[in-house]
């Protein structure tokens, strides 16, 4: 669906947002969601100025693995006790109207 640089459609009083709307921007969730709130922000008249997209951080998991950020528990021992490493586990709220998702310690390698 063609949409505008404020996201309207060509009905009045019609916008869109998500995996419906013809942009090449990455079809992803942060993008919807940050699209959605920035049309309620221009129906409450909170702005009039033109959508602006953020970086969106994406990523496609594959196996194998053929890339990873950062370095690996092992390499990360040899520099750091492993009493100094913490474990994160993935984390998601939600109430209903909005989902969180965060990384929180979760115990420490032994």
């Amino acid at each position: 669906m063609e949409v505008d640089d404020h996201m309207r459609t060509g009905v009045p009083n019609i916008y869109a947002s998500g995996d419906v709307v013809d942009k090449r921007i990455p079809k992803l969730t942060p993008t919807a969601e940050f699209e959605s709130n920035y049309i309620a922000g221009q129906l409450l008249g909170k702005s009039d100025a033109p959508i602006v997209y953020p970086a969106t951080p994406n990523l496609v998991l594959t196996l194998p693995r053929i890339a990873q950020v950062g370095i690996t528990i092992d390499e990360a021992k040899k520099i750091r006790s492993p009493k100094e490493l913490l474990k994160f586990r993935s984390a998601r709220l939600t109430n209903g109207l909005k989902t969180v998702n965060f990384l929180t310690p979760d115990s420490e390698f032994s």
